[in-house]
């Protein structure tokens, strides 16, 4: 993570040959020697600028860290509803025609998918997605 802070302070500042030394070096150090490791490696080839706070970088790094290891420790509980899921038909031809991820063992309530020609992007904006949706919507609601 560090080696990316560093090539995007100075683009193009690390070589294939830097980068692979680099990450030798640093994956033996904690991470608190690892940005120290750095910062004077990229000092002394004058790559790190004066001004750069060096607090910033580590609490980024921090929350980074934590948050990778809250979505490892996490488990999804299984719900009684169904789930609906719309893949763009781009999502299945980068993942090889097979939906990533098995969203059946999340609910007892069924699995209902399909697939919409485009990207994410573009199946969200798709006027025939937003009409499935609100019908889907109007089939839950229930005045009281």
């Amino acid at each position: 993570e560090y080696l990316d802070y560093l090539d995007g302070l100075s683009r193009g500042a690390l070589g294939g040959s830097d980068r692979e030394i680099l990450r030798e070096t640093l994956k033996n150090l904690s991470t608190k020697e690892q940005l120290d490791f750095l910062i004077a490696w990229a000092t002394d080839r004058s790559l790190w600028p004066d001004d750069f706070d060096r607090d910033a970088i580590e609490l980024q790094i921090n929350l980074r860290d934590e948050s990778n290891r809250l979505m490892r420790e996490h488990v999804l509980p299984v719900i009684e509803s169904p789930i609906h899921l719309w893949w763009a038909e781009s999502t299945l031809i980068e993942h090889g025609s097979t939906p990533p991820g098995d969203w059946s063992q999340f609910t007892k309530g069924g699995l209902h998918s399909r697939v919409v020609k485009g990207d994410h992007w573009e199946i969200l904006a798709t006027p025939e997605l937003h009409n499935e949706i609100q019908l889907l919507i109007k089939q839950l609601y229930k005045p009281i």
